[in-house]
């Protein structure tokens, strides 16, 4: 039996890791285009980058013809759903979100939700940096969108033990492209 290390070790790892990676932003973008193009995605979740995550503007003035939505984090662990160019803030965690005041939108029509992480497992398990903000909200939509994890090619685990409330992902993808989970 392999033990696992603990999940504050892996975020620990991954930060230091992934901070010293080039930035393959491009590359996630290119693909992630195709995979919206190929879909027919109208109606998008895209989280703002931070720390080194996969930076999805170029995505967004790729598409214009898509609705992207972005979050806010609100109390009580979950992400409120907003215009993506609203987003003009700075929050607690250094992540661009809309103001309080920006105007909330409902989450029935999100089609594709792009989730970022960490670390993910090719079954579709995700290390997030452990708030369950995503978890919570992502339980929330109905109907349920297709959910992408966004990450490295080294971002990988051979396993993540999930806890009752998390949600696996459907697809995980990286510059190299997309990877459909078993």
């Amino acid at each position: 039996m392999t033990v696992q290390p603990d999940k504050a070790s892996l975020r620990v790892w991954a930060r230091r890791t992934r901070a010293e990676l080039p930035d393959a932003s491009l590359e996630i973008c290119a693909h992630l285009e195709t995979l919206i193009r190929q879909r027919g995605g109208s109606v998008v979740l895209a989280y703002r980058a931070v720390h080194h995550e996969p930076k999805l503007s170029l995505l967004v003035r790729a598409l214009p013809d898509v609705d992207f939505l972005t979050t806010r984090a609100n109390a009580g662990g979950l992400l409120t759903l907003h215009p993506y160019s609203s987003a003009t803030i700075l929050n607690r965690y250094g992540i661009l979100e809309p103001p309080s005041d920006a105007p909330t939108l409902e989450p029935v029509a999100v089609q594709l939700a792009l989730v970022p992480g960490l670390l993910f497992t090719r079954s579709g398990a995700r290390l997030g940096y452990g708030g369950g903000f995503y978890d919570r909200t992502l339980a929330t939509l109905q109907p349920r969108p297709v959910t992408v994890g966004l990450g490295y090619t080294n971002g990988w685990l051979p396993d993540l033990e999930p806890q009752a409330h998390d949600i696996p992902l459907d697809a995980l993808l990286n510059d190299n492209g997309v990877v459909w989970p078993v």
